[in-house]
């Protein structure tokens, strides 16, 4: 009869100690470094804050405090605790998280992945003294700057260099081997389509733009258009002049489905981020704190017709995008079999939207002049 009462009392134990994790209030400030998977690998700091949710679970933002952007707050979904099993994701980054929770919920042991890496991290809880400082953010332009280029280098990109695109560290503002057809539909928010009378090298030739505003502050994006549309004309010595045309265009609209991104926990103020590459399944491009009007201005560079927005959906939103473009080349798929769907597809399946070819009056810049960039 005793040892069946100390058998009962023990499964009480175990039980209510799962039950009491299980209720456990996620709720506050956790912190820990990424150590790294090997030896050129480096540590990275890691600062979670989880807001309460039901369920012993909840939403929450991520630091990283190593980056090159630590004061940026990546949306986390999917916060959960099962037993001692605590887990999270961050869309935008693909990165998770799995780990056991502490019987005195202080602590959890696990594994942080993003990709085909997985690094051992470690998460304990803090407070306020305890808690890393997070980084300010970079002080904003004001929003009624009209800023110029102060300085700015422009050169021929290395035709050995593949990699491109577009940075912002702070005031600093760098275009990697990009056309000027691409610095033109940029500027002015058009897709490629809507540039007509331009010389062939204007989508051929290819730069690297660096400079810094006139202008104390981080710029926006419609700060930083201006501040290329005046490069444009200065080191380019752009003229033209805007013309309507009919044309076919995608009008992004949501899906019966309903939109299935996530809505976005960073600033709303922010800049859009977006960070793309390929697997051996086609293309992942990651957003974060985007826009549908500065996803319709991103897609502009990936499809054949301008894309409008026509979602009615306001605020910033976390996702991410899985596709396989038409060119095999680019896409680089290595099984057809487990390959991607096209962007289409993607769109609707993926985000909950749809892409729809019709035809409207639309915009279109008409090149009246434009030269090779004068010397730096």
């Amino acid at each position: 009869m005793l040892k069946v009462m100390v058998w009962v009392m023990g499964v009480a134990l175990v039980c209510g100690g799962a039950l009491r994790a299980q209720e456990m209030d996620l709720a506050g400030t956790w912190q820990g470094t990424v150590l790294p998977g090997n030896a050129s690998g480096k540590e990275m700091r890691m600062v979670l804050k989880v807001s309460k949710g039901a369920g012993g679970g909840g939403q929450g933002v991520l630091y990283s405090l190593d980056s090159d952007r630590p004061s940026r707050a990546l949306t986390v979904e999917s916060v959960s605790l099962h037993g001692s099993d605590f887990a999270f994701a961050v869309v935008s980054s693909g990165g998770s998280y799995a780990g056991k929770l502490s019987g005195d919920g202080q602590q959890v042991v696990g594994m942080w992945t993003q990709g085909k890496d997985a690094q051992a991290l470690t998460l304990a809880r803090v407070n306020a003294e305890t808690a890393w400082a997070i980084p300010e953010p970079n002080k904003v332009m004001p929003a009624d700057a009209d800023p110029t280029f102060e300085v700015a280098t422009i050169k021929p990109t290395d035709p050995r260099v593949t990699n491109d695109g577009i940075d912002l560290h702070g005031r600093h503002l760098i275009f990697e081997n990009k056309s000027v057809e691409f610095l033109v539909t940029f500027a002015y928010g058009i897709q490629r389509q809507q540039v007509v009378g331009a010389p062939g090298w204007l989508s051929s030739d290819k730069y690297d733009v660096d400079g810094m505003p006139d202008v104390e502050g981080e710029p926006s994006l419609k700060q930083m258009q201006a501040m290329v549309r005046k490069l444009l004309a200065d080191r380019f010595q752009l003229v033209s002049h805007w013309d309507k045309k009919e044309m076919g265009v995608y009008a992004i609209t949501v899906a019966k489905t309903g939109p299935k991104m996530t809505k976005s926990l960073g600033d709303p103020n922010g800049l859009p981020n977006q960070s793309g590459g390929h697997d051996a399944n086609g293309r992942v491009d990651r957003y974060s704190n985007v826009t549908m009007k500065e996803f319709a201005l991103i897609l502009n560079f990936f499809l054949d017709k301008p894309v409008v927005d026509q979602t009615g959906l306001g605020g910033r939103f976390d996702f991410v995008l899985k596709w396989t473009p038409n060119d095999a080349n680019v896409a680089n798929v290595a099984d057809p079999a487990t390959a991607s769907p096209g962007i289409f597809t993607a769109v609707q399946e993926e985000l909950g939207l749809r892409l729809e070819a019709v035809r409207a009056p639309a915009d279109v810049l008409a090149i009246d002049r434009v030269e090779r960039p004068s010397e730096n």
